[in-house]
């Protein structure tokens, strides 16, 4: 024993001592460290971020001291203002021992420079909201807002708005200062003076004693509020402020003019006029006594009766009365719309037993519409128990339109009477009978479980059209309707016998069951609709593409634990039928399906009004099908389609996502006319069509199994993997079309590219790890073949890289061909020769690429390249072709074509090598190539710019060319007929008189710089003429200006004329060239000539050097003839 004394004098030591302890660490310790963790615990609490910027203080002795500065509290996540209350100073003292044991005293609250925001969007969501759940569970510390007493409150310059989109206008108040403090005796003193809405706002009075109001019994209450010119005063006291037991309580309330408080307050205006209102809450023990008289404006009102409890009323008895001028103005207040402008009266006499509400007497009044309602409602079941009589007369039955939540009620006499009651579900309606217009509903009987009972429904109109304003539904016709039914009780709810209905020409009749329990588990029904025209029905239910005509449909329809079961259901319009037979899932098997359908009829466009459907219209079908749909996939089996004379047949099944698919398929026609109408292509290719195979789609892949098409000599066959992914490499795709005609499909899509012979094409399409590969490839239009290969990497920009070959390819069938004696339509003979227009070039930084193209013969117009090689290389937008290379029997070609990007311009460098080139010789035939003078030489040039003048202008680089002998002809070239020709006509008269010349030889040396052509070094020579050139040709406008001199030969002799002509000058520009006599030479030489017998023309360099020269065309023979020799040795 004396170890247990020993054991617990211990520990209340160590419990005094640990309890010293910490109140020594409490009193002594800087809590303001903890200053973070308490606002993040706070944060987390409230739901929104709590920030403390100023000043923080926290000290634990007997009283608990908090002060703060700058404090605000935010909802980041708010579209709005995010913060929502801003404090500028806070100081709370609490009594430390109050927050253990209660009630809460706080004795100091010091309060300045308040901002509080309350806001709410268009959803009615307000910015404090914090998203979270309610919690529901038990919390560990439950902090009862009933035990709080304040003791003294001081609170300074506080903003507080409200804004809602759904208010005309915010609610604005302004607090100057609050004053709660205690006086000698210990009652508090309240002082308040602020604005609401540029009202005055004040208040003051006397609550207490303070001591009272900690244990919240018997506190006494004398306070007096100001609103503007509103006054109200309170007074009375209070035994028990927790239970509100023992309330004596008297209040008044006035003002001069309720409906300019209420737009000022931005609530809905009610009623208008003064007001006046008194009331009394009294009674100690037992009931307590309710009592509100007076006049809201112009609305009249009386309140009184008794509840049992004030805060949790189980038990009350009530008398009211409310009457006023106009019903919509109070319907306003509770935001219904829909009553018409009549003065009102509301009474009766109300109780209220725990979930039961019974009425006596109960009647509104509006206008001459009345409404009584006597009985009782017990809601603790649904559907309700109940004993309603109701009787309601009047001349406008659209008065119940608010109630009864439907627009477009009729505004007829009315008179509605009978006895309705519920028990446990047993029904019992006496001698219901209502009558709108001439409108006529009645019902009588009862519905028991277990008796052989029934209830007799009828409806009947002249004019069904007036629930298109009720229902919204289009299309109704004005005709008399006529509904009967009888409702009996059954095992599994209510049975319809004999449901009839006719709208019109329309009629419904249904037989059978209605489950009312088990979520219509056991429902089973026969229906039968019918009627004229199946488009009334169509506008009726918006479904506006079901097809016209009568109709006639009938259906077993039952629910099962899986759904909903369709037995034997069969429709028919006009010539058209249609069979369905299955099941339909519902709740837990909802969206599954397992269907058979059929359809069939003369014209399959009339079925329904799709687009799809149009296409076809005219055409008969006869469709059948197994349809199901389980888990996420839907699955089509046996599907039989006979359209006109395509007939197909397919099984597919296909994921809810169309991500997975597996289809089958087979298709037959004579022609091809059924399928061009259904793809909505206009014309397909003649000739029997025939599909078949089979298409597996998994995600971003398609499998094609021996899939083929063919239109008459038309085929296509694919088999293998496509992958609509770039970057992988599951692609293995084979595939292969021929055909008659390829320009005849391309036709379909107005796409005009390729001349109109037999083609077949074919490849292999193999994914890759960074893209794709064309493997295999080859093609053939006519005589033309195109093999090659190449691929595709889309890893960064898209690179292409690959190899074409062509044994033959004649490009001459889609070349332009110029008319004889053309010239370019809207030709400007002032304009450019190289256009000015900017060169699209954008497609250079599009990807990049390396292709060599290789084809052993090309032809293009009439010109025969027997080799020709091109290698394009594009890498970066910088385009290099090398080499360049063409064989031909008109000439050599090599050289190469770079494009480099400089800073927003291309700059183009070009080197090409000409050896026994016939150039311009559109029309010669291979026969006279060897009379053709040919033509060797070089070209190089570098230029900047984005369009052919651009770069020209600003050229630089060298053309030397070096020209052969033959013989020319003005038919033989449209280049020498043009320029060479007439000048040769020019400088020698008589040279028009044959149009066959000999041609000896031709130097041709040009240097740009800068945009300028110099002629340096430009001669050629005839059987006749010795002629020499030199100027230049300026590429910024194209202008020309060359002199030309010649020289007669072999013993012609020089004549005046001859002289004459000898000097000539061409000008103008390049798209409008001119020869003209220069006039100045000519005056001065032909003088000379004749004294000198024509050695005055030989004293410029040139002109000397080759003049010197009896043949100039000696020097270029034995060069040639060297060459030769130097290359054997």
């Amino acid at each position: 024993m004396k170890r247990i004394l020993r054991f617990l004098s211990w520990t209340v030591v160590l419990l005094v001592v640990l309890s010293a302890s910490l109140v020594i660490y409490l009193r002594n310790a800087d809590l303001s460290v903890y200053e973070t963790q308490i606002e993040n615990y706070l944060s987390s609490k409230i739901g929104h971020r709590l920030d403390i910027d100023g000043r923080f203080n926290l000290q634990v002795r007997r009283g608990t001291t908090l002060s703060a500065e700058s404090v605000s509290l935010v909802n980041a996540n708010w579209q709005g203002e995010s913060q929502l209350l801003t404090i500028g100073r806070l100081s709370v003292s609490v009594d430390t021992w109050s927050m253990l044991v209660g009630p809460l005293i706080v004795r100091d609250l010091q309060l300045d420079d308040i901002d509080l925001r309350i806001e709410r969007d268009d959803d009615g969501l307000a910015n404090w909201s914090t998203g979270r759940p309610v919690a529901t569970g038990k919390s560990a510390f439950k902090f009862n807002t009933d035990f709080i007493a304040f003791r003294n409150v001081e609170l300074d310059d506080a903003r507080i708005s409200y804004r809602a989109l759904q208010r005309p206008r915010p609610i604005i108040a302004s607090i100057d200062h609050l004053r709660v403090s205690p006086d000698e005796d210990d009652i508090l003193d309240l002082d308040l003076l602020g604005t609401i809405n540029d009202y005055a706002l004040n208040a003051s009075g006397r609550v207490g004693p303070w001591q009272n109001l900690i244990v919240g019994q018997n506190i006494s209450a004398d306070l007096d509020a100001g609103l503007g010119k509103v006054v109200l005063a309170v007074r009375g006291s209070v035994d028990d402020l927790v239970a509100l037991g023992g309330v004596e309580v008297t209040f008044d309330l006035r003002g001069p003019s309720i409906d300019r408080v209420s737009e000022r307050l931005g609530l809905p205006v009610f009623a208008y006029g003064g007001f006046e209102l008194d009331g009394s809450v009294s009674g100690a023990d037992g009931d307590r006594r309710l009592e509100l008289e007076g006049k809201v404006g112009d609305v009249d009102l009386s309140i009184n009766g008794t509840v049992n409890d004030l805060r949790s009323p189980g038990e009350a008895d009530f008398a009211a009365r409310i009457s006023g001028p106009n019903v919509s103005d109070v319907a306003r207040l509770f935001d219904v719309a829909g009553f018409p402008e009549e003065p009102y009266q509301v009474s009766g006499t109300y109780r209220l037993r725990q979930t039961t509400v019974s009425l006596s007497d109960a009647r509104v009044r509006i206008g001459d519409n009345a409404l009584r309602v006597d009985g009782w409602i017990d809601a603790r079941h649904m559907p309700p128990d109940m004993d309603i009589t109701v009787n309601a007369v009047g001349p406008d039955f659209s008065m119940f339109t608010p109630f009864i939540g439907v627009t477009g009620v009729p505004a007829s006499v009315f008179d509605i009477d009978g006895r309705i009651s519920s028990k446990g579900g047993d029904w019992q309606f006496d001698d219901v009978k209502a009558t709108v217009g001439e409108n006529r509903v009645v019902a009588h009987g009862a519905i028991s479980a277990g008796a052989d009972t029934e209830v007799v429904f009828s409806a009947s109109g002249p004019d069904n059209s007036f629930l298109h304003a009720m229902t919204g539904l289009e299309g109704l016709p004005a005709r008399p309707y006529d509904v009967s039914a009888r409702i009996r009780p059954s095992r599994i709810g209510i049975e319809l016998v004999d449901a009839r209905a006719s709208l019109g020409d329309h009629r419904i009749a249904v037989n059978g069951v209605v489950a009312l329990k088990g979520g219509l588990i056991g429902t089973a029904l026969s229906v039968n609709v019918s009627g004229p025209e199946l488009q009334n029905i169509a506008l009726l239910t918006d479904v506006p593409y079901l097809p016209a005509g009568p109709y006639d449909a009938s259906a077993g329809i039952a629910f099962d634990r899986a759904g909903l079961v369709l037995d034997q259901a069969e429709a028919s319009v006009g010539p058209l039928r249609a069979t369905a037979d299955g099941s339909i899932g519902l709740r837990r098997n909802a969206g599954d399906f397992e269907l058979a359908l059929s359809a069939s009829g003369p014209d399959l466009g009339a079925l329904a009004k799709f687009d799809v459907l149009q296409r076809l219209s005219g055409e008969s079908f006869d469709v059948s099908a197994q349809i199901r749909h389980r888990g996420d996939a839907y699955e089509c089996e046996s599907v039989e389609a006979q359209i006109g004379q395509l007939d197909a047949f397919i099984d597919a099944e296909i994921s809810d996502d169309g991500s997975r698919a597996t289809i089958a398929f087979r298709g037959a026609a004579p022609d091809a006319r059924p399928v061009s109408r259904l793809l909505g292509i206009e014309a397909l290719p003649d000739g029997a069509f025939s599909a078949d195979g089979r298409v597996e789609i998994r995600g971003d892949e398609f499998e094609l199994t021996d899939s083929r098409v063919q239109i008459g000599a038309y085929r296509l066959v694919a088999d293998g993997v496509l992958s609509a992914a770039p970057m992988k490499n599951d692609s293995d795709l084979q595939f292969s079309a021929a055909g008659p005609d390829l320009q005849r499909l391309l036709d379909t899509f107005d796409i005009d590219l390729f001349p109109a012979k037999p083609f077949t094409l074919g490849g292999a399409f193999r994914g890759t790890p960074s893209g794709f590969a064309m493997r295999d490839f080859t093609a053939t239009i006519g005589g033309n073949d195109v093999a090659g290969e190449f691929t595709a990497d889309f890893r960064e920009k898209p690179t292409i890289t690959g190899a074409l070959s062509s044994k033959y390819l004649n490009l001459s069938e889609r070349l332009p061909k110029p008319e004889e004696g053309a010239t370019e339509a809207g030709s400007d003979p002032d304009g450019l020769l190289f256009p000015d227009e900017p060169i699209n070039l954008g497609f250079l930084a599009a990807a990049n690429a390396q292709v060599d193209v290789t084809v052993d013969e090309l032809i293009l117009d009439e010109v025969s390249i027997d080799n020709f090689i091109l290698g394009v290389q594009l890498i970066d937008s910088n385009l290099s072709v090398a080499p360049i290379s063409i064989r031909s029997t008109r000439g050599n070609l090599d050289g190469s074509l770079e494009l480099r990007p400089s800073n927003g311009d291309y700059e183009w460098i070009a080197s090409l090598e000409v050896s026994n080139g016939r150039l311009g010789l559109a029309g010669v035939q291979a026969e006279d190539l060897s009379q053709v003078p040919r033509i060797d030489g070089t070209i190089d040039l570098r230029g900047m710019g984005l369009s052919p003048h651009q770069i020209l202008a600003s050229s630089n680089g060298s053309i030397r060319m070096r020209q052969g002998p033959g013989r020319i002809t003005e038919k033989h070239s449209r280049l020498f007929g043009d320029v060479v020709m007439q000048l040769l006509r020019v400088l020698n008269p008589l040279e028009s008189e044959s149009s066959d010349r000999r041609f000896d030889c031709g130097m041709y040396d040009i240097d740009l710089v800068d945009g300028v052509a110099n002629l340096n070094n430009v001669a050629f020579q005839t059987d006749r003429l010795t002629t020499v050139a030199s100027g230049t040709i300026t590429f910024h406008d194209e202008r020309i200006n060359i002199s030309a001199r010649a020289k007669p030969r072999e013993g012609l002799g020089i004549s005046l004329g001859g002289i004459a002509n000898s000097l000539v000058r061409i000008g103008g520009t390049l798209k409008s060239p001119k020869l003209a006599l220069d006039s100045r030479s000519a005056a001065t030489t032909t003088g000379a000539a004749v004294a000198t017998g024509g050695l005055s023309l030989l004293g410029r360099s040139l002109w000397d050097r080759l003049a010197g020269a009896a043949d100039i065309c000696a020097p270029m023979r034995d060069s040639e003839e060297a060459a030769p020799a130097q290359e054997n040795n």
